[in-house]
This record gives C-alpha cells, structure tokens and sequence, in this order.
C-alpha cells in the first residue's frame, strides 16, 4: 500500500514551522522519491493568509529537503537524501542511473504487481540539476556578486592535473628548451 492509501498527510507549512490554519493540498498523485522507493503521499501546501512568507509550493518543498521536479505545480520530489545518495552511488560504485532507479522501483515493490507511474525523466531532470547546483556551490558562485548568471563559460571546469600548464607543472624556461627535453 503507498503511504498516501495508509492516511498519512504531510502539512508544509509556514517557514516557522507553524501548522497552516487553511491548507491547500497538493495533487494527488504526488509522488516522493526517497532511498528507501517511489511512494505517494497526500501533500498540504500553506493556502492562508500568510501564504507570501511562506513561499511558493517549490520553495516549501525545499525546505522540508525535498527537490520538486517543477517550480509550478510539482506532483513529483526527490529527498535530498536520494539525490546524495544517488550521487556517491555513482561515483564510488560506477552505478548507472538507469539501475539505481530500477533499484528504487524494486524496493517499493519486487512482486512487479503494483503499478508504479515512471518517473524515470524526472529523476535524471532532478539529478542533472543538483549535480549543476553542486558544481556552482563548490565555485562560489552563491557568495559572487554576479551569482549564477555571472558564470561565463567553462569557468566550473576542474582542471586537468596531468595537462602540461604553464607556471603549475611545467619548469620554468621549458619553452626555450633544446627540442630533445621539451
């Protein structure tokens, strides 16, 4: 049975972490991703007057670590637990993504007797998308005053340590030098 068949409700809320005196509940075909499979749950968005502070449905989804798929109406969310997961998973252990997903699918159900709606696509739009939101953390670009939007092109590239580069690891005067020891 998925969680939403069970009864559970999960309220977003206020940024305060306040319970929402009018929610909106979110499609109902909301589907969360997590480590442990694909399930779907009955969501509430914040509906009431305080709804501004609040932030859009994307901006309640981020702070409770969920990545929507979409900005507008999500009905689907990573955990963030997943997406790191997902990336050591691939990193160390040369995981494909298509094979961590089937994986995910198996443990939400491994009899093949529950229909599970694909969200293949968005799991790689989601990933594609943090690995980019990584990149730009890991150079910076939060804290530039240009932000991300500022970032010319190749400019989060990791540098090759074994390419011959000038002043970094190659000698000096090794432009000048005999053809035999270049």
């Amino acid at each position: 049975m998925s969680l939403a068949d069970l009864g559970l409700v999960v309220q977003l809320g206020h940024a305060d972490m306040s319970v929402c005196s009018n929610p909106r509940p979110a499609r109902s075909d909301f589907c969360v991703i997590d480590v442990f499979g694909q399930h779907r749950v009955n969501l509430l968005f914040c509906g009431c007057e305080r709804a501004g502070v609040s932030g859009t449905p994307s901006q309640q989804l981020h702070r409770h670590r969920l990545y929507p798929a979409t900005d507008t109406e999500p009905n689907t969310a990573l955990t963030y637990r997943v997406l790191e997961h997902y990336h050591i998973q691939s990193l160390q252990g040369k995981m494909s993504m298509f094979d961590y997903y089937q994986s995910l699918l198996r443990l939400t159900d491994n009899t093949g007797t529950i229909y599970l709606q694909d969200r293949y696509k968005v799991f790689m739009r989601i990933v594609s998308q943090w690995r980019f939101l990584k990149r730009l953390k890991r150079a910076g670009r939060g804290h530039d005053i240009g932000g991300v939007n500022g970032t010319s092109s190749g400019e989060l590239a990791v540098s090759c340590p074994a390419c011959p580069r000038p002043g970094v690891n190659l000698p000096k005067g090794w432009d000048t030098a005999p053809p035999n020891r270049r």
